[in-house]
């Protein structure tokens, strides 16, 4: 997040148009979730990143703990019946006036 903080005050750009274009051209498998009262609104993920069944995703933990540093979490999470081996990490941030979310993860 403090990238996207950073690239977006550098190029006066939206916190929210930084995160979309750094996640897009992510070489990490990465994930970008925008929320709120549990449901997501949109998403996008990196070229190699991994389609997540959002409608078994549950948000309410997310959005119970508003900001979240960045955390190594269970896949199982996100990726339901994973065949393959990952890490997962998750770190979301909270913006009051809209009372929306912005969750990334990267599986690694």
């Amino acid at each position: 997040m403090d990238i996207i903080k950073e690239t977006s005050k550098l190029y006066e750009t939206s916190f929210t148009a930084t995160a979309i274009r750094l996640v897009n051209l992510s070489r990490n498998s990465t994930n970008l979730i925008y929320h709120k009262d549990g449901k997501v609104k949109w998403s996008t993920k990196s070229k190699d990143g991994k389609y997540i069944r959002y409608s078994d995703i549950t948000l309410d933990r997310i959005e119970q703990e508003k900001d979240i540093d960045l955390r190594r979490v269970d896949t199982d999470i996100w990726i339901n019946n994973s065949n393959e081996e990952y890490s997962c990490f998750e770190q979301t941030i909270y913006f009051r006036s809209l009372n929306e979310y912005i969750t990334i993860l990267q599986f690694v």
